[in-house]
């Protein structure tokens, strides 16, 4: 199964003129074949787990950078929990994000759906919509729903 960056980044037209920031190697590789993408590749420590990069470094380099919109990818998505990441580093640099962001969406697959992982990194309310794969009569999806938050379903 495609990782969720995968499956947006196959989504895009490759002529596309657009600027992406990522702290992820595999997501600024998958992007060698849109020759009018500008990537900005964020640095720090290489989490090899999760193909990604952070700590202070990349907290640092995330800080001095403004998007329209930032596309996160959190480890769980929970109608009590809220959004979650599986390390501290990582909660706080997708908090950084956000906040260097006009908008944010998050991209949340069905195994990601109903999942908490120990740090927080934000509630629902912070948010615009999920984007998710996971059927509409999923109980969490049912109960986000119930909670107001913007469901919009990947195709």
């Amino acid at each position: 199964m495609p990782s969720a960056s995968d499956a947006v980044i196959a989504a895009l037209r490759p002529d596309l003129a657009v600027t992406v920031i990522t702290h992820s190697p595999t997501t600024a590789a998958a992007l060698l074949d849109h020759p009018t993408a500008k990537v900005f590749i964020l640095g720090g420590w290489l989490r090899k787990e999760a193909a990604i990069a952070c700590g202070t470094a990349t907290a640092e380099a995330a800080g001095g950078v403004s998007a329209g919109l930032y596309l996160m990818v959190p480890t769980g998505i929970h109608e009590k929990a809220g959004l979650t990441a599986v390390d501290p580093d990582e909660a706080a640099l997708r908090r950084l994000l956000m906040s260097r962001a006009a908008s944010t969406y998050v991209l949340g697959s069905t195994d990601k759906i109903g999942s908490v992982a120990p740090y927080t990194v934000s509630g629902l309310s912070d948010v615009e919509g999920i984007v998710t794969d996971a059927p509409s009569d999923h109980p969490t999806i049912q109960q986000l729903r119930q909670q107001e938050v913007d469901i919009l379903h990947a195709t």
